[in-house]
Formats: C-alpha cells, structure tokens, sequence
C-alpha cells in the first residue's frame, strides 16, 4: 500500500501510525503542510505524462497513492517579510492554492476523510442537526456571539430548573509564563455575560447542562466502534468535561453501543460522507445517550494508553490496510518507544516530510 499522511510534525498519531505501516512493508509519505507559504515548496503539475504533486523537490505521481489520511491540516500564513500591503492577497493565494491541493488525487484513492465531507464534518451547527436527523437526542443549544440572545437562553435553562455550559468551537489555552492553561467546557451563570463587546467578539456554543450517570466515547473506524465509557463524575476536576481528569486510567472502562446507537452512529456517518469518527455521548441517568459532538479525527491513542486491552493503534493500521495480515499485537507503548519511531520523528521535524 502506498499512504499519505497529512499531520503537524507534533502529532503522535501520524507518527506512530507511519512507523507501523512502514514496519509492516507499506510505502509511506508523511508531510506537514507549510506554517508559511514559503518555507516548504509544493507544486501541483499537470502535463502530457500525467498529473502529479512536488513535495520537497520530489514528483509524486497522483495513482500511486491508495490511501491518504487527512489527519491534521495545518492553516497557512505569508511570510513575515512581505510588505502588509501584500499579505491579503498572498493569503488568499496560499489559501486557494492548499485548499485545492487535494482536488486532483485519482477516483482509485481511499480518503480518511474526504476533504468536502471533513470540512462539512467540523461544522457544529450541521452536526448538531444531523444528529436530530437521524434520530439522535442532543441538548438545548445556542451558538452565538449576541449577549442579549445569550442571556435570553441562560434564563430560559434557569427557568427550566436546569444550568447551562459553555464550549469553545476549537480546543483554546493560553501560555502564563511556563504553564499552558485550556479552556474546557464550564458552566455559565448570566453574571459572567458581562462584558457585551468581549462575548461580540467571541462566538460560543451555549447548552443545556445535561445530568450525567457517565460519558462515553465511540471511535469508529469504517463500521466497527471501539467505545469507553467514562466516569467522569467521579473525579471532580471532570465533571464538566472528561479532558480535565487527572488521571483517565481510573475512569476508563471497554463497552458496547446500544444496537439502537450504533446504528444512528453509522447513519450519521453515511450522511455526512466520513470514514471515521469519534462520537461524544452523555447517558443521562434515566439511560438515555445525548450526542454531543463528533471529531471526524478525533484523537484515540490515549484510549489504548488509558486502557490497554483496546489496541487502538493495531485496529487503525488495519481499517487503513484490511489486506494486511494479522502478525504480533501492535502496542502503542512499544511503537513510542521503537528506534524507528525516533528516526521518524526527527526527520518529520527536521524536514516537515517523511518518505519510509
């Protein structure tokens, strides 16, 4: 199998994922795509003999890929020594250029996901409802940067006898010196929808704060799911959001969907054109599952670490190659701590791209 990976040069995923299949004989491209639209050249050519992309200076014929992984995509800016008359058009460039460099990979390539159906994948709004579509219960939600709708739904929730959380679109932190401080899911009180311009300038998603028997989490690779549930209402930095635990390796347990949510979790799929997923579900304590949200490349290597018996690792390798066989178990552990693993990752953050 030929594979790219498109990933940031800091992600594990990519990497781990690219040591396996180069252990297992498969021809590998891992690339970052450029921070700035100078400092790594790409060219898209089209001639008589056929059309193919450069990266870092080598052809690469567009039928020689059977799969590529559209894991992280970086978001391009100028360079800094353009004059800031110039740095609207070039981002416009750049932009239009990178955003239709995966439009002429052949009809034979396996997307992981789609670019389209990614794209679309991210959108909470359309998420959300989706969700309903197919049948899904999903809380009370707002998104919004208008203070005066925000109160309004704080105090209609309040009215309700219930709470309301507030979420960032995108994962957010800050550095504080030495200390990277995130922001996580929180509840919201309408005294702290104060300062209008700061919440105009800041759009949020505003929910229902649902009641919690526990979390879980279903990763879908193709139609298998490989699902944990989460007990986050037993350490108390987690029960607003799981990602705030200290430890997950206390809070993690293997589990099966329902029929019924499964089902409603590869419809969902089918509809929004994506090869894989993982769903965020709240089961309130009447059982009832609540879709939150689904990241069409969601992290999963930590549920292996967090709970050994799920090879996390070993199922993704697989979904990726379904011809390959089954040899030794593949341990995510044992990958980090491999000599390949390390020539791999130093030469993705040396060079931005990696041929194994």
């Amino acid at each position: 199998m030929h594979c790219l990976i498109v990933s940031l040069i800091e992600d594990v995923h990519a990497r781990a994922v690219a040591t396996v299949l180069a252990d297992q004989g498969h021809s590998v491209l891992l690339w970052d795509m450029p921070a700035d639209s100078a400092s790594h050249p790409a060219s898209v050519e089209l001639s008589g003999s056929g059309t193919q992309w450069i990266v870092g200076g080598k052809p690469i014929p567009l039928h020689g890929f059977d799969t590529i992984w559209l894991r992280r995509r970086r978001q391009t800016r100028p360079p800094s020594y353009l004059h800031h008359d110039d740095v609207e058009f070039a981002t416009k460039e750049a932009n239009a250029f990178y955003g239709a460099f995966w439009s002429v990979a052949g009809p034979q390539t396996r997307w992981l996901n789609a670019p389209a159906a990614a794209n679309a994948a991210e959108e909470k709004p359309l998420q959300l409802m989706m969700a309903r579509q197919v049948g899904f219960h999903t809380p009370a939600t707002l998104i919004s940067n208008d203070p005066t709708q925000i109160v309004r739904f704080i105090d209609a929730r309040s009215r309700e006898g219930k709470q309301t959380i507030y979420k960032t679109f995108k994962p957010a932190g800050w550095t504080d010196g030495d200390e990277v401080r995130l922001k996580y899911t929180s509840t919201i009180r309408i005294d702290d929808v104060c300062a209008s311009a700061t919440v105009g300038a800041v759009p949020g998603i505003y929910q229902e704060k649902l009641s919690k028997r526990f979390e879980v989490r279903a990763t879908f690779f193709g139609k298998t799911a490989y699902c944990v549930t989460i007990d986050s209402q037993k350490d108390a930095h987690a029960v607003d959001d799981w990602r705030s635990a200290m430890n997950m390796k206390g809070l993690l347990s293997p589990m099966s969907l329902p029929e019924d949510v499964y089902m409603k979790c590869v419809a969902f799929m089918e509809c929004m054109g994506i090869q894989m997923g993982c769903f965020d579900f709240v089961v309130s304590e009447d059982g009832i599952y609540y879709f939150l949200e689904v990241n069409q490349q969601g992290q999963f290597l930590w549920v292996e670490e967090a709970c050994p018996e799920l090879q996390m690792l070993e199922a993704f390798t697989q979904f990726m190659d379904p011809r390959q066989a089954r040899t030794n178990p593949i341990e995510v552990s044992e990958i980090f701590a491999s000599a390949r693993y390390k020539e791999i990752s130093q030469q993705f953050e040396a060079e931005r791209y990696v041929y194994v």
